[in-house]
């Protein structure tokens, strides 16, 4: 089983190197950590569950490399997603914004 936070670790410093670039928007490869927590009572099965819809909307977005989704503690989760470019993950951001499955 991997390390969550050794991944993490990792993917910063990836990032770190990454960020060096000028042209942020079409520098190649982009990634995003998110860290959170389930409302209080959610179970973690059913969270699984309906992150699904997420994952099918994500899949077909251009430019989207990779997810990788871990239970960091029993509250904190942990969301790495990989990306082609910056402005795939923006573009994507923004079409989540108007997608009611998500």
């Amino acid at each position: 089983m991997y390390n969550i936070r050794a991944k993490a670790m990792a993917i910063v410093a990836v990032m770190s190197l990454i960020s060096c670039a000028t042209d942020k928007a079409s520098a190649p490869g982009h990634y995003e950590i998110v860290t959170f927590q389930l409302v209080a009572g959610t179970q973690p099965e059913a969270f699984i569950s309906v992150n699904k819809e997420v994952e099918n909307f994500l899949s077909a977005q251009p430019g989207f490399l990779n997810r990788s989704i871990g239970k960091v503690n029993d509250s904190v989760w942990i969301d790495v997603l990989s990306w082609r470019l910056k402005s795939d993950f923006e573009k994507a951001f923004e079409k989540s914004a108007s997608d009611e499955a998500i």
